[in-house]
Parts: C-alpha cells; structure tokens; sequence
C-alpha cells in the first residue's frame, strides 16, 4: 500500500513525501509509544466485525489482544464484547 501511494504521489504531487515511521515497529512497540503518548486506547478500534466493541474473536482482536499482552499493558475495561 505504502509503496503504491508514494508512486501516486510522485505522479500527481512529486514535492509530497510520504512518512510512515511506524511501518517498522511491531504492534506491542506501537502499544507502548502510544501508553508514552498518552493515548486513550478506548478511542481505538480493531475488530473486523464492525460492531460498538470489539468481538474479541476475529483475527485482528486476537492480534490486538496478542500485542497488548506483550506491551505489558492493560486494555482499558469494556473492550470486547466476550
């Protein structure tokens, strides 16, 4: 995706660049430089299904569990739906 949208770009806007720092970091990586951040992770959203919570069983909640877990931080309460 990243690489097809800096081809776009050189097209259609070549002084643009694109800038993706977090490209490179794992989701854990991304969890804890948002906890450095501040960042209020009940305003974020994973789940595939589209629904108010997360479902907690498709493939991305199972991700997003995952890298949690291995950010060593906790989901805020009321995350998922199971």
């Amino acid at each position: 995706f990243v690489e097809s949208a800096r081809a776009m770009l050189g097209v259609v806007a070549p002084e643009v660049q694109l800038s993706v720092p977090q490209a490179e970091l794992t989701k854990a990586e991304v969890i804890r430089e948002g906890v450095n951040l501040g960042l209020d992770f009940s305003l974020t959203y994973s789940c595939m299904r589209g629904r108010d919570l997360h479902c907690g069983s498709c493939m991305q909640c199972q991700s997003r569990r995952r890298a949690f877990v291995e950010a060593g931080v906790v989901e805020p309460p009321g995350t998922y739906e199971k």
